[in-house]
């Protein structure tokens, strides 16, 4: 069973260092989308690809080289280094994508939404990488660029005393701007990145604002474990953003470890609890899931069941509850029966992961759609399985 788990974690690293990343000629294909304001592309991970269209697509390159960059690094433990060529190649996109001088040093082009406007949340999620790689390979470049954009977010983004972040930034017109439902801001725990930015610079202020962050969201914690009123989830439709308790629920134990305050404990524990409620009969996950954990029929969303691995086996590392063995078992089994082999027709989806089952549309094309962060967080939940050394691991099929 080893054998299968290692290699599937093997087939989808492969994915993100052959089809899934713009090479080393810096070219992005014809048969992609590009819609991001970057120069540089060379290392950034393709964000999505749908097999009836033959097509790629980019979201957020930054965010998700970053996370694919935190993947590899995981991987690595398990894999030896044949992945880390490619995992140096996304860190210098990333590097490449920041700004060096001037009043906006360490400001990283992290385009979301929009081609020329930058994410305060795609900064921080693109930071754990960096700060992997600075760690596994002792090169401080990787580690002094994750803090100077720590550093702009904290003078530029926080409202200090509210628990919130501006998150809209027009690199041109220097200044922040609100869309729709963002409005003054939003809380942005994401990877613990000021916990870890005030272990590694031993900078008060970064844990301050991390602990009013986490003040903000346990006050406005709804449903139990979970943000629904907060965007990016749909609080009129009460639809819930299936990574949203991983991105504030997972650090909570970060604040925990760094203070002994045990209402973020709690809170971790809830949230934890949210994502196994949240799985279906299968290991499955939907994104659309609701308050009362009712889904629509299409929607599948594998990296929603990769996040719930990764906080029960957090959970598990920590407490051995056996009885969240089979939760994880399954939400692990299954993103491993969503991963193509290494024998399918299109070269373009070997070792990658579905995403999603979409509806059919009465044409007969293929359903399933490939997106980066079902094999990034796979890799993350596979690898943390791999690592949890007291885990019955023969249970995963």
């Amino acid at each position: 069973m080893q054998d299968k788990i290692r290699k599937s974690l093997d087939l989808a690293c492969g994915w993100l260092s052959g089809p899934g990343i713009v090479g080393k000629d810096d070219e992005v294909s014809s048969d992609s989308r590009k819609r991001h304001a970057h120069k540089f592309w060379k290392g950034a991970v393709k964000g999505e690809y749908k097999l009836a269209e033959g097509k790629w697509g980019f979201f957020c390159p930054t965010w998700h080289t970053g996370q694919a960059l935190k993947s590899l690094v995981s991987a690595s433990e398990h894999l030896g280094s044949r992945h880390m060529e490619t995992a140096e190649m996304m860190a210098e996109f990333l590097l490449r994508n920041q700004i060096a001088s001037g009043s906006d040093k360490g400001l990283l082009l992290a385009y979301e939404d929009f081609p020329s406007l930058i994410n305060t949340s795609a900064q921080i999620e693109a930071l754990g990488g960096l700060f992997a790689l600075s760690e596994k390979t002792g090169d401080g470049r990787y580690r002094d660029a994750a803090l100077r954009t720590v550093e702009w977010v904290a003078s530029k983004s926080y409202i200090k005393g509210e628990g919130i972040f501006r998150d809209l930034y027009d690199p041109v017109k220097k200044k922040f701007t609100t869309y729709r439902h963002w409005c003054k801001g939003r809380p942005l725990l994401d990877d613990g990145i000021f916990v870890t930015a005030k272990r590694l610079t031993g900078k008060r202020e970064y844990l301050d604002i991390a602990l009013e962050t986490a003040e903000y969201l346990l006050k406005n914690e709804n449903p139990s474990g979970n943000w629904v009123l907060i965007q990016p989830s749909q609080p009129y439709q009460g639809f819930i953003h299936p990574r949203h308790a991983y991105w504030w629920g997972n650090p909570m134990i970060d604040l925990y470890d760094e203070t002994g305050d045990t209402r973020y404990l709690m809170c971790f524990k809830r949230a934890a609890a949210w994502y196994r409620k949240a799985l279906r009969r299968d290991g499955g996950f939907f994104r659309n899931t609701d308050t009362e954990f009712q889904t629509p029929t299409f929607g599948s969303c594998t990296s929603g069941s990769a996040c719930a691995a990764i906080m029960l086996l957090e959970a598990y590392a920590r407490y051995e509850d056996c009885n969240l063995l089979p939760s994880i078992e399954k939400a692990i089994g299954f993103c491993m029966k969503m991963q193509f082999s290494e024998k399918a027709e299109d070269e373009n989806v070997r070792g990658a992961v579905i995403e999603s089952v979409t509806m059919p549309d009465g044409t007969g094309q293929s359903p399933y759609y490939v997106r980066d962060t079902a094999v990034i967080f796979t890799i993350q939940a596979i690898s943390k399985f791999l690592s949890v050394k007291s885990i019955k691991k023969e249970g995963v099929s």
